[in-house]
């Protein structure tokens, strides 16, 4: 409820440049810039109303192609 991530996949971590540990435990507050934060909200409030929520998105160049990376992402509700 407190938007934490509890579980991030390998190729997430590979993706961000950012070990598992450093992710899992934190808020998306916490690691998104605003704009950022701001289009993935309407999103996450879906989740917390209990609805699976997935999405593509395009980040920024983090491997020096010049282009984008592109990032299927699965919002999960959690359902303990």
């Amino acid at each position: 409820r407190d938007e934490r991530y509890v579980w991030v996949n390998a190729e997430y971590e590979r993706f961000f440049g950012v070990p598992r540990a450093r992710i899992v435990g934190r808020t998306l507050r916490e690691l998104v810039r605003d704009r950022v934060y701001a289009r993935l909200k309407p999103g996450i409030d879906r989740v917390l109303a209990g609805e699976r929520v997935r999405f593509e998105d395009a980040e920024p160049d983090r491997h020096g192609s010049g282009l984008p990376g592109w990032t299927e992402e699965n919002y999960i509700p959690d359902v303990a």
